[in-house]
């Protein structure tokens, strides 16, 4: 809910091995909008342990809906943004439990929005409606409890509305007039049909919503006879044999979910060329090349390897009907298959993956059922792979089923082993991992590893000797970096003075740029946010110099799908307690209720400042005086405007920070840029002893700027940069509450934890680890997440249940 906590570790693993690495010292999170627009950021380092964890606050003003949660470091950076690590999150509003806003569209590109009471579904009354799109506000027209607006959503980026009415704000999905559409795509094992021989082929039929789509059909030649059916085994995915004839164009006939028959091409057969084709039987892999029977072959080197570890690299005896691997020849995870000839090329690629073995992880409680507001205590136990006791840290969660489930979608595992190895979106990859049904969930995965691509490196550039190297790397600690030029072709200037400039972190550096032109201000670690400001000496400054200052995070991102159920909330019972449950530990926390509130107009008027300190003022310069003034420095505005022996005999304050040097009250008055400037309030003696008691008969100048909380440059002189920089996020820690006395478990004050118990550092000594915690007030189920990797790479993922009820 808006206004509560994300507790959140981050696992920094080296991609090849999975073991943990410390070498970037922060890790950024971002909480992503259905506009696609970062909402808020933030970072975290690591801790005396080398640990990356703590707490994403949420802000109350977050409006509802369906975000994304995306994690990196500044390494990472060297890939795209498709490597990242993304997970759905919904968001709901403190008003959420009594209303719900709801869009249905009345015709084409027409939609009605209303807003609803959340039990009864009863229509509420209310006097203004605002709707946004991605770009601009929506022309609305009300009439009976309802608000109409137009929009095409096939003319927006991202086929989302926001819309207020009162206080509930909510991001809502427009669904298409165009209804239920399915598109299907073939992939032969291999990568070619191959005339002659029997080849498998892949398929996935996905819906407009981006998910899989359950479809069955038959495959037919050209004269329209079958040559053989097929039927999705998971996800919209499944596979089917034949052997392809020569010169023949075969088409899919299929029906959808929805009744709706289509046809589709398969891709052409060919006369020449290789696949690769394997077969699993039992715990051993066959692997087998095919081609045209009677087609001369040519030299081919056969290569397996693991996230870019090479595991074997031979010739391919072509007299050989299959060549067997061991699935104890590789580690747990994808293994690529690569058919290459002698120049590099790809000829055939194949994944395969290899499940997780060894003994599974176990839990034990102490007892087996606890009472509200008394102690639980988990033994655990596990050991990798190889039978080894597992060593390292580990992360547990404990949540209350009455409120919330645990994600069954997502693990540890699931994303290391799996889906950070594929191209696209897999639908509920952790089914692969609980499916219950080995046979079922071996023949699943196989199809998965055939319709999604590996995407770890480019291959075809590294087998030819084409290294791809990082431009950036490990992020130590906190830097600026940028570059200057000169003349209209951007030429480097060598040797120029650059200096930086952060009040809230007593920061005034300065540096010199390189033959390339660029700088760098490393060695900075801050925490929450600070402006920087970057310069050019105006003494050093040379015609047609530009300063640049480079952004170090991304923005926009590529959206995970939005929820299969539905994007907009649904009335379920568990929603409403949780939601229920949340506000009561508002009251509780901080006495206040957020109840829904139509809008309402304040007639009486009322006094409103700017800045904390306008209210003492006796002289205030507002942005608007800033602007007419014409200066082009911050001195020039003062003195233009309340005359020098002010300035004189002022001290200046800038962003609540008082500004004893000489040299940075010279840098703010004549480098800082006035349009950065939000106010400028002069508070005059004795009204200074609020604020900095030992000011005498000084006036005090307090400059406050324009603030932001993204990483936002503004560059409004050629020689000046501004720029907020995200710090990172101080240290917070779980509470859970100690119930050891009999005072304490009878105290008045309700338990209504939802998140029962947070430990981001369990550590396993010789395969061995326990957690404590103590049970809440109500009666329920309780479910744990244990998740880490090992001190080898190995993952863990570990869950279990606890009854909780009155003796």
């Amino acid at each position: 809910m808006a206004g509560e906590k994300i507790w959140m570790k981050a696992y920094t693993v080296n991609a090849t091995t999975h073991r943990p690495d410390s070498s970037s010292r922060y890790v950024y999170v971002d909480l992503i909008n259905p506009f696609n627009q970062v909402a808020l950021r933030k970072c975290f380092r690591r801790d005396s342990l080398q640990l990356i964890h703590g707490a994403f606050p949420l802000n109350d003003t977050l409006p509802g809906g369906e975000y994304t949660l995306r994690a990196y470091t500044r390494y990472m950076q060297n890939k795209e943004e498709a490597y990242f690590f993304k997970k759905r999150l919904r968001i709901y509003t403190p008003v959420s439990q009594n209303v719900e806003l709801d869009v249905q569209e009345a015709e084409r590109n027409t939609y009605v929005v209303q807003c609803v009471n959340r039990l009864s579904r009863k229509p509420l009354d209310f006097n203004t409606v605002q709707v946004w799109s991605e770009s601009e506000k929506l022309w609305t027209r009300q009439y009976e409890r309802k608000a109409v607006f137009k929009l095409n959503p096939d003319h927006v980026e991202h086929p989302v509305v926001l819309a207020q009415i009162g206080n509930c704000r909510e991001y809502l999905l427009l669904r298409s007039s165009n209804g239920h559409d399915c598109k299907i795509s073939f992939l032969p094992e291999g990568g070619q049909l191959i005339e002659g021989v029997v080849c498998k082929v892949a398929f996935k039929a996905i819906n407009n919503e981006g998910y899989g789509e359950a479809v069955s059909g038959v495959i037919l030649n050209e004269q329209q006879d079958t040559v053989t059916v097929f039927r999705s085994l998971h996800h919209g995915m499944g596979t089917f044999s034949f052997i392809p004839q020569a010169e023949t164009h075969y088409t899919a006939r299929y029906t959808d979910s929805s009744g709706s028959v289509k046809e589709s091409a398969l891709p052409q057969t060919e006369k020449t060329g290789y696949s690769l084709q394997i077969k699993r039987k039992k715990s051993d892999y066959y692997v087998s090349v095919l081609h045209r029977p009677g087609m001369a072959t040519e030299p081919l080197l056969l290569v397996a390897h693991q996230r870019g570890l090479p595991r074997y690299a031979q010739l391919w005896n072509s007299s050989l009907q299959y060549l067997k691997f061991s699935e104890k020849d590789f580690a747990s995870g994808i293994v690529h298959f690569l058919l290459v000839d002698l120049q590099g090329n790809i000829r055939s690629e194949r994944l395969v993956f290899r499940f997780p073995s060894g003994a599974e992880p176990q839990a034990v409680p102490d007892k087996p059922q606890y009472a509200p507001r008394h102690q639980v205590k988990i033994e655990l136990q596990a050991t990798d792979e190889l039978g080894m006791p597992w060593e390292g840290s580990a992360s547990l969660a404990v949540t209350d089923n009455a409120d919330v489930l645990p994600d069954s979608c997502c693990s540890l595992p699931a994303h290391l082993l799996l889906t950070s190895e594929l191209k696209g979106y897999v639908e509920d990859p952790h089914w692969y991992f609980r499916c219950p049904n080995p046979a079922l969930r071996q023949e699943a995965i196989d199809v998965l590893m055939l319709t999604q691509g590996w995407r770890r490196y480019h291959l075809p550039e590294l087998l030819k000797g084409e290294l791809e190297r990082p431009q950036i790397l490990p992020e130590t600690c906190m830097a600026v970096t940028g570059k200057v030029t000169s003349g209209n072709k951007d030429k480097p200037v060598e040797k120029m003075k650059v200096r930086i400039f952060a009040p809230k972190i007593n920061l005034l550096g300065e540096t010199m740029t390189d033959k390339d032109g660029r700088f760098r201000f490393d060695g900075i670690e801050f925490a929450d946010t600070a402006d920087f400001w970057v310069f050019l000496p105006v003494e050093d400054m040379k015609r047609n110099t530009k300063l640049s200052v480079h952004s170090p995070l991304v923005s926009s991102a590529c959206l995970l799908p939005p929820s299969c159920n539905s994007f907009n909330m649904t009335n379920d019972e568990r929603e409403h307690r949780y939601l229920q449950k949340a506000n009561e530990r508002i009251i509780n926390g901080q006495g206040v209720r957020h109840v829904y509130m139509e809008e309402v107009t304040v007639t009486a008027s009322a006094k409103k400042y700017n800045t904390e300190y306008e209210r003492f003022a006796t002289n205030v310069i507002s942005e608007e005086k800033i602007r007419k003034s014409g200066s082009l420095t911050i001195e020039g505005v003062i003195r233009s405007t309340l005359g020098s022996l002010l300035l004189n005999r002022a001290q200046i304050v800038f962003d609540g920070v008082l500004c004893e040097l000489a040299e940075t009250r010279q840098i703010i008055l004549q480098n800082m840029l006035p349009s950065d400037i939000e106010q400028i309030d002069v508070i005059k003696p004795p009204a200074t002893i609020g604020f900095f008691p030992n000011m005498g008969d000084h006036s005090l100048i307090f400059i406050t700027t324009k603030r932001g909380y993204t990483s936002v440059q503004r560059e409004s002189r050629s020689n000046t940069v501004h720029i907020d920089l995200t710090g990172y996020t101080k240290d917070a820690e779980f509470y859970s509450p100690q119930y050891d006395s009999p005072e304490k478990q009878e105290g008045k004050t309700p338990d209504l934890r939802t998140v029962i118990h947070w430990e981001p550092d369990i550590r396993f000594r010789n395969g061995r680890a326990s957690v404590t915690f103590y049970t809440a007030d109500a009666q329920s189920t309780y479910s744990y997440v244990v998740e880490g990797v090992s001190n080898s790479g190995c993952t863990l993922h570990l869950t279990g249940e606890i009854e909780v009820k009155k003796p």
